[in-house]
């Protein structure tokens, strides 16, 4: 196909009656992925956001190691709203381009491209700027008006908010905590990850990047529990960086029953005197499964 035709029938897929499809609009984002014309969603804006969630690295083969971040967005009149950062290159930023849960930062964001999620965006790392830390003095005082307006009173509610708009992150209320499971991942699962942080290793090498290798978890962590009384219960894997983090820095330093420690600990945040809040996000390929992307745990009252 000539050059002046695919340039055509990108503009018409862009800017005439077939762009209001999704479908169409599908079309479109591959087309201009290929650079045949300028990406008119991609709309580059600087928010303030306050960072509540941070997974653990995922190796892409695609992207290499990767993040996904999210947090809640502090520079709105009306009222605080999710935002979701992917990809975001955590471990080879400087450290003044990295953060800490609970950091306020100033970042240039643009739309995502390939990620219809409402709330996925694509930073600019090298733009990151820090502003404050929300601390958990007086009661979590700092934390609570931003987090407070955005729970759900269930995850039943939740999904239905899911079908109703395609939100795909948010603050659950927790009931109660049944248990918090710790399982071996798959040999062959776990065979992969270690042969892509092997990989990622070589590449590292190459670049001169003198970062420690990414250490894949060999546990699975979940957790059981219940939003209200009439709930059936649910099961989620925490994919939070602070419980991997806790089994290497637990195991490095030779503490025996690890896998223990971290059931203990996970639990407390959701003891009978907590006000326990999970937040939750879905995969993007498969936007029925759901995670524990953080635990939120103030003192109740």
């Amino acid at each position: 196909m000539l050059p002046e035709v695919r340039l055509a029938m990108a503009q018409l897929l862009l800017f005439g009656d077939l762009s209001k499809g999704r479908c169409a609009r599908r079309w479109c984002m591959r087309i201009w992925r290929f650079g045949l014309v300028q990406n008119p969603w991609m709309h580059p804006e600087r928010i303030e956001v306050a960072m509540t969630v941070k997974a653990y690295p995922a190796l892409s083969k695609r992207r290499g190691e990767q993040v996904c971040i999210a947090g809640i967005r502090t520079d709105q009149v009306m009222a605080p709203s999710w935002i979701r950062l992917y990809p975001y290159p955590f471990r080879d930023m400087p450290e003044s381009r990295q953060f800490k849960k609970w950091d306020v930062v100033s970042i240039i964001v643009s739309d995502a491209v390939g990620d219809n999620r409402p709330e996925s965006h694509t930073p600019n790392p090298d733009t990151l700027e820090h502003i404050r830390s929300l601390g958990t003095e007086r009661g979590w005082a700092d934390r609570r008006p931003l987090v407070e307006p955005l729970v759900v009173g269930s995850m039943c509610e939740f999904l239905r908010l899911h079908e109703l708009d395609g939100r795909s992150l948010g603050a659950v209320a927790v009931s109660s905590v049944d248990d918090v499971t710790v399982a071996p991942v798959g040999a062959t699962e776990l065979a992969d990850l270690r042969q892509r942080a092997i990989d990622q290793d070589g590449t590292r090498l190459l670049l001169g990047n003198d970062k420690r290798p990414l250490e894949p978890v060999p546990f699975e962590f979940r957790y059981e529990w219940r939003c209200d009384g009439k709930c059936p219960g649910h099961r989620h894997k925490i994919v939070d960086w602070e419980i991997n983090q806790a089994w290497r820095g637990w195991t490095n330093q030779g503490y025996d029953s690890v896998p223990d420690r971290i059931r203990q600990k996970w639990l407390s945040m959701c003891e009978p005197t907590k006000d326990t809040v999970f937040f939750m996000g879905n995969v993007h390929r498969f936007p029925d499964v759901w995670m524990v992307l953080g635990t939120y745990y103030p003192a109740r009252g």
